[in-house]
């Protein structure tokens, strides 16, 4: 399989592979994949948008405003919200 990818989103691949976060770009797809298809109700039929889902989303834009000012999210906090993010996946496959 081949993908084809806008400059700027190859640019940005190639520095999460630089920073040694994947392996190398097989690696980097391959959990691209599993998180889309896991994110679309793990069977890769689309999240149903639906009052519950509304709420939710607009739960969290409410808990967003009220807890201050934005600020800028360092590299720090991607880190750790990427480390979040593969605890839950790998938490959905064992169930």
């Amino acid at each position: 399989m081949n993908v084809a990818l806008p400059p700027e989103l190859e640019k940005r691949v190639h520095e999460s592979l630089d920073r040694g976060e994947f392996a190398n770009p097989d690696e980097f797809f391959r959990q691209a994949a599993e998180l889309l298809l896991e994110f679309r109700n793990g069977d890769g039929s689309p999240m149903p948008v639906d009052n519950v889902w509304e709420g939710r989303v607009e739960a969290l834009i409410e808990e967003g405003q009220a807890s201050g000012e934005a600020t800028e999210m360092t590299e720090r906090d991607w880190q750790e919200v990427q480390r979040q993010g593969i605890v839950l996946m790998r938490a959905r496959k064992k169930v």
